[in-house]
């Protein structure tokens, strides 16, 4: 049972802009005022519903702990989450046998809505467990100071998006293979050319953090700053075993730095199926970024045959979830492949196009 809330510079580089998460092992219940939705990922010994009749007074606490938070709430309310979590869990494990159970708490910037997503492993598919690498052991400086430079525009962005009030901070162009809050705002146009100047030159060194280093926080930073190459095939390739760390935390921010990199270069190749495997990761941060990377990938129509055939049971099951970035990814997705615009909600009329005919 964790909290993912000790400091705000270690959220901010697990996200994606505007959201953060929580993260614990259990589950949460609908009230009106906010709302907080629930998902339960791939078990059926525990439902939405049993989690709402077991622990309405308590969801209902976390609700109005985060019902006056602009995104995160205060520390004495990220302790109460953690001391519910812990409650929660101790009140599911018992329902199953599991091989892995884990949660999230996530909120919109500025929304009164709360998701809660409970993924499970059933013992019985525990291979969905068995395909990550090994945790690496080593340790390597900071080339340049990279990395701290990194934490130090993810902190001064979050810093903005608090003192604005704005759950996104827009920007014209990219001008990497991925940006978070751009380089736009006066607060980070020195950042634009020091990544430029400073990736390239320590390219190796940050492969080798990505590859080798013990820091999860680490290697999912050098994800990020290797956005600053020149060559995008060169960073598909640098990435791509990257997708299967054994850390959430890196594999999320590797497919979201490749999504962005294909929605900018639609003409990049990638091996699609290596995105369809990652929709049945065990973290809801995992599929939100396989969504997000497949999306990209099905904006080139030679693709979506093979999606069609070979995710429609998943995209079926992510279109059925409340979590906004989850659902609303796997319903661009199944326009995208198919052009057609049935209801996001319209289950059957989904069913029927993935299981009679051909992607157009």
């Amino acid at each position: 049972m964790k909290i993912l809330a000790n400091s705000i510079l270690k959220l901010i580089s697990t996200i994606l802009i505007g959201f953060l998460v929580i993260l614990f092992s259990g589950k949460i219940i609908a009230e009106p005022e906010p709302h907080v939705f629930i998902d339960v990922y791939r078990t059926d010994k525990i439902t939405p519903e049993i989690i709402r009749n077991r622990f309405s007074d308590d969801l209902e606490t976390v609700a109005k702990i985060f019902s006056g938070s602009f995104i995160l709430p205060a520390q004495s309310g990220q302790k109460e989450l953690e001391k519910l979590g812990h409650k929660i869990k101790s009140g599911l494990k018992n329902m199953g046998d599991f091989a892995y159970i884990q949660g999230s708490f996530t909120k919109s910037a500025g929304s009164k809505d709360v998701y809660l997503v409970l993924d499970v492993v059933d013992k019985k598919d525990s291979n969905r467990l068995a395909n990550f690498l090994p945790k690496p052991s080593q340790n390597f400086p900071d080339p340049d100071n990279l990395i701290t430079l990194w934490q130090g525009y993810l902190q001064t962005g979050y810093m903005k998006v608090i003192n604005e009030k704005k759950p996104m901070l827009s920007y014209k162009k990219c001008p990497a293979y991925y940006c978070f809050f751009g380089f736009e705002a006066p607060e980070f146009k020195k950042y634009q050319s020091i990544f430029a100047t400073l990736v390239p030159k320590n390219k190796e060194k940050l492969i080798e953090i990505l590859r080798e280093d013990r820091n999860a926080e680490n290697r999912a930073d050098a994800a990020v700053l290797l956005a600053h190459i020149k060559d995008g095939n060169e960073l598909i390739k640098t990435l791509l075993p990257a997708m299967r760390d054994s850390s959430a935390k890196v594999r999320s921010n590797v497919m979201a730095v490749l999504g962005y990199a294909l929605m900018q270069f639609k003409t990049l190749d990638f091996p699609v199926q290596n995105a369809i495997d990652a929709l049945d990761y065990p973290d809801a941060e995992d599929r939100k970024q396989a969504l997000w990377l497949l999306s990209a990938i099905s904006l080139q129509p030679r693709y979506a045959q093979y999606i069609k055939e070979h995710a429609k049971g998943q995209l079926i099951t992510q279109l059925k979830m409340q979590k906004p970035e989850i659902h609303n990814s796997a319903y661009q997705i199944l326009k995208q492949i198919s052009g057609d615009k049935f209801g996001n909600r319209d289950y059957t009329a989904w069913e029927n196009w993935l299981n009679t005919t051909k992607s157009s």
